[in-house]
């Protein structure tokens, strides 16, 4: 009983206050002024602003989507088929959880960059040897680049999460 309490009040200070302490500041303007639900207003009546919750929601949709569709069929195949090199398969889907955060931009932007590794032909390779000028643009500085990076970043938990899910 001891532990759930103090796992609640855990919970409490790090969950709840400071979401109370968020939400209490959204209530006042910028020289600490009550204002009531006033800049809630602002937002959704601002085209530009309102645009963007519409853009963090296809985006993060898109982002579930593609993470969970991912991850079962990783998850189903490391714990529901006879694979060769399970250990493997399992350690490179875990491996962007060790990983700094930062990495996955850096490393999106040094292969599909506009100057990038692979945007390029291999620094040119391709267009110097065989004549073939790849021009990949996949868009990275946009919507695709956040979801690209999102799947990176969500799919190992995912993976997780279903793989314990499927064992049983």
């Amino acid at each position: 009983g001891l532990l759930l309490l103090l796992t609640v009040v855990w919970l409490g200070c790090s969950v709840a206050l400071p979401m109370a302490n968020i939400i209490g500041k959204s209530l006042h303007d910028g020289a600490d002024l009550w204002v009531g639900l006033g800049n809630f207003k602002t937002y959704f009546t601002t085209p530009s602003l309102s645009v963007s919750l519409w853009n963090s929601l296809f985006v993060s949709t898109v982002t579930t989507v593609i993470s969970v569709t991912l991850g079962f069929f990783f998850a189903y195949a490391l714990t529901r088929t006879a694979i060769p090199c399970k250990g493997f398969f399992r350690g490179v889907a875990m491996a962007p959880l060790f990983a700094p955060t930062l990495l996955y931009g850096i490393a999106l932007i040094y292969l599909f960059g506009r100057k990038g590794l692979v945007t390029t032909g291999c620094f040119g390779f391709f267009q110097q040897t065989f004549g073939l000028n790849p021009a990949l643009d996949i868009g990275l500085y946009g919507k695709v680049g956040i979801i690209i990076a999102e799947v990176i970043f969500t799919f190992p938990q995912v993976m997780l999460i279903l793989s314990i899910a499927l064992r049983v």
